[in-house]
């Protein structure tokens, strides 16, 4: 591997610590901004109830680099999951895009499927852990 290629990981890699380091923050400027303009819970949840395929993942993302991996869990079931392909496509340097028609449909689908997802596993998770100590501390 010649240098510049390793300063490249390198340069990736410290990008990525970072943006840990800014997601383990108790007082994180992003959720206190989101608390304030009221988008937390999502528009879609707080009318019909039904959460998104992200919804609660700010926590979960919380709980996971502090090492609760239970909590990320019950935050949002794919939390695991996403944090692992963030970190992967972060090294690597690829940037997943959406060229096609049928690449938009497969992409709606797994949006709609993974929702679902969500929200089925949400009742199993109830009670083990407590959403609200994240979202409280930013107000």
């Amino acid at each position: 591997m010649n240098q510049s290629k390793f300063q490249t990981y390198l340069l990736r890699v410290a990008l990525l610590l970072g943006a840990t380091w800014f997601v383990s923050l108790d007082r994180n400027p992003v959720v206190v901004l989101i608390a304030k303009l009221g988008l937390s819970p999502s528009p879609l949840e707080r009318l019909f109830g039904v959460k998104g395929m992200f919804s609660g993942m700010t926590e979960g993302m919380f709980r996971l680099v502090h090492g609760d991996i239970a909590g990320a869990i019950a935050a949002n079931v794919l939390t695991p999951v996403f944090a692992a392909v963030f970190a992967i496509c972060v090294v690597i340097g690829y940037r997943p895009q959406v060229k096609t028609r049928q690449q938009e449909l497969v992409f709606l689908l797994s949006v709609v499927f993974l929702s679902v997802l969500v929200n089925l596993a949400a009742p199993l998770s109830d009670g083990k852990a407590n959403p609200a100590v994240h979202t409280d501390a930013a107000r």
